[in-house]
C-alpha cells in the first residue's frame, strides 16, 4: 500500500484548482460578452460559474492547507450519521433526482419541438441552440451526479487506503467544479472564440512591450557607447 503523502496532496489540490479557477473565470469573462446564451440561461451559467470560482479558490487558499494536515471525512456518533445520511447524502440525491426529471422534460419537449419545427433557417437556428444548452446541461448534471456516487458510495469500497479516500472525496469534489468550466467551452463555439481571441491580445500584448524594451534598451546602449 502506498503511503499517504500529505505534501504531494496539497500540491496537487492547489495545482488542479489553480487550472480550475483560471479555466472558469476565463468562461465567466466570456459568457458576460457572449450574445448566443440569452438572458436567462445567461444568467444561470454564469451564476454556475461564480460558485465554481468561490470553490476552485477555495481548493487553492484553503484545503490545500488543510490536505497537509487531514482529508475529508464525517465525524463518528449520532451528528456525524445526521450529517452524512441527512444533511448531504439524501439532500443531494433529492436536488440531482429533481434535475434528472427535469432534464427528461425538457429533452421530451425539445423533441416535441423539433418534430414540428417549420420556419426560417433563424428559427432552425435558434433550435439547434437549445439543444446543445440541453446537452450542455446533461453534462453538468452528469458530472455532479458521477461526485455522488463516488463521495456516498464508492469510497467505502477501500477505506484504509488513504490515497484512494482523498481521490474519491477532495480530489473528485474538485474536479467537478474544475471541469464545470470546460463543459461550457466544450459546448459553445462563441465562448472557445472569445476565450482565443483573450489569450491571442495577451500575448500579442506581450510580445510588443517586449519589443518596445528591447528597442528602449538598444538606444540606452547606442547613447552611452555615443557619449
Amino acid at each position: 500500500m502506498i503511503e499517504f503523502n500529505t505534501e504531494i496532496a496539497a500540491y496537487m489540490t492547489a495545482t488542479i484548482g489553480l487550472l480550475g479557477l483560471i479555466s472558469n473565470i476565463a468562461v465567466a469573462v466570456a459568457i458576460r460578452k457572449s450574445s448566443s446564451f440569452g438572458y436567462a440561461f445567461g444568467t444561470l451559467c454564469f451564476s454556475q460559474m461564480v460558485a465554481d470560482i468561490g470553490m476552485c479558490a477555495t481548493f487553492v487558499f484553503l484545503t490545500s492547507g488543510i490536505s497537509l494536515v487531514f482529508t475529508y471525512a464525517y465525524g463518528e456518533g449520532l451528528c456525524g450519521e445526521i450529517t452524512e445520511n441527512y444533511a448531504d447524502k439524501i439532500t443531494s440525491i433529492t436536488v440531482v433526482s429533481a434535475i434528472g426529471v427535469l432534464d427528461m422534460t425538457s429533452f421530451m419537449q425539445l423533441i416535441k419541438l423539433r418534430a414540428t419545427a417549420v420556419g426560417s433557417s433563424t428559427a432552425h437556428q435558434r433550435k439547434r441552440r437549445e439543444v446543445r444548452f440541453f446537452f450542455q446541461a446533461c453534462a453538468q448534471s452528469s458530472l455532479l451526479m458521477s461526485t455522488l456516487v463516488f463521495f456516498f458510495y464508492l469510497v467505502d469500497l477501500n477505506t484504509e487506503s488513504v490515497w484512494y479516500v482523498y481521490v474519491t472525496t477532495t480530489l473528485i469534489w474538485m474536479l467537478v467544479h474544475c471541469l464545470d468550466g470546460v463543459v461550457v467551452i466544450i459546448f459553445n463555439g462563441e465562448v472557445r472564440r472569445i476565450i482565443r481571441g483573450k489569450f491571442k491580445s495577451v500575448r500579442e500584448s506581450s510580445y510588443g512591450n517586449g519589443q518596445s524594451n528591447d528597442v528602449d534598451n538598444n538606444k540606452q546602449r547606442t547613447t552611452t557607447s555615443t557619449r
